[in-house]
């Protein structure tokens, strides 16, 4: 009968050997004890072959929420939410729903859109990252970010809902259909597109529905593809459900560009799922730390060792907010959207301060 540390060594060796105690930690635990109860908390629900736990929200009599917990295999359909966060204190908290408070919260509205969308749609039960996770339990945080893209993956529908996006002033006698032109300025330039999650969120489902503030309709990812490739750079074929593994490690990085995410770290994070890595969350390391560690599980599952072709990725990934002319003008020898950005602009990049 292994223990539990006999387990993790055994089975995650090459997590070990990533993460060296390089920086103290406040707690008084080594970076190594932080990095194997990460790993615990991951790993060894799958070594007991446990199932995995669903919290979903199913839109009762008179308009009430509650949540209900499933366990794999038996998740039954549902719908997902995609939408931007509010500032502090306006999204719908696990605490809210549990007690029966938040209704006065301006991300009550999405919540109930998203219910009444399901149940329209005859989908009794439906996923919103806001108030189905209990952020105050690391380890269900870490298991849910490690298992976000599986389940806007599994997702019957998934809804994008984009508060900045109005269709009030374009709906006369017409269809809306016909009123694209009048919505779609506004469309193109939504912080939805913006935002670090929102990768995955657009990638991973099936079926990707765009509503506005209002609650219309404006199309799904296939109706608005050429839009959205516009938007974005994703491919027209991963927008339709190409197998990621089709398409390279840097294209998929390069996605991720002018996307921003409020915690450092979760800028790649957020990527996890685009190239099917799982790995410990450690807040506190900086972007730095955690797109290396990436790398290495990318590296590690591709079989390679090699680590110089891959280090451009790390400085492709930083040009996001950067003027991509300036850094021309500084470096005439660097081919951008390549993997051979120099050493050097590497280095000048990853220390800059993260904004």
């Amino acid at each position: 009968m292994l223990t539990l540390y006999e387990y993790c060594i055994e089975n995650c060796a090459s997590w070990i050997s990533v993460y060296q105690p390089t920086y103290s930690q406040p707690c008084g635990c080594s970076t190594q004890d932080n990095v194997f109860i990460s790993i615990l908390l991951i790993s060894f629900p799958r070594a007991l072959k446990s199932d995995q736990i669903m919290r979903l929200l199913e839109l009762k009599d008179g308009g009430e929420f509650g949540l209900v917990e499933f366990f794999s295999p038996e998740i039954p359909r549902y719908a997902i939410l995609s939408h931007t966060w509010g500032t502090d204190g306006e999204e719908v908290t696990f605490k809210d729903i549990r007690k029966g408070t938040g209704k006065s919260k301006a991300g009550y509205q999405k919540i109930h859109f998203c219910g009444k969308q399901a149940a329209a749609d005859g989908l009794q039960y439906f996923w919103v990252d806001t108030c189905c996770i209990d952020k105050s339990s690391s380890a269900e945080l870490s298991e849910a970010i490690n298992s976000m893209f599986r389940w806007y993956h599994d997702a019957h529908k998934c809804y994008v809902y984009l508060s900045d996006v109005s269709i009030s002033s374009s709906i006369e006698n017409d269809q809306l259909s016909q009123q694209t032109s009048r919505w779609e300025p506004t469309f193109r330039k939504s912080r939805w597109f913006t935002r670090g999650w929102t990768l995955q969120e657009l990638i991973a489902p099936a079926s990707v529905e765009f509503f506005s503030v209002e609650g219309e309709r404006l199309g799904d990812k296939k109706s608005l593809g050429r839009q959205i490739y516009e938007i974005t750079g994703i491919a027209l074929q991963a927008l339709q459900g190409c197998p990621l593994s089709y398409f390279s490690v840097n294209e998929r990085m390069s996605w991720a560009t002018r996307r921003e995410t409020k915690r450092e770290e979760d800028a790649v994070y957020s990527l996890l799922g685009v190239f099917d890595i799982h790995m410990p969350l450690i807040y506190g390391e900086g972007r730095k730390k955690a797109l290396i560690r990436l790398e290495k599980e990318i590296m590690l599952g591709q079989g390679k060792s090699n680590t110089s072709p891959k280090r451009g990725l790390s400085a492709y990934m930083f040009f996001a907010n950067e003027n991509r002319e300036k850094l021309r003008e500084e470096n005439p020898g660097i081919k951008f959207g390549t993997t051979t950005c120099s050493s050097s602009l590497l280095r000048h990049l990853l220390t800059r301060p993260f904004r």
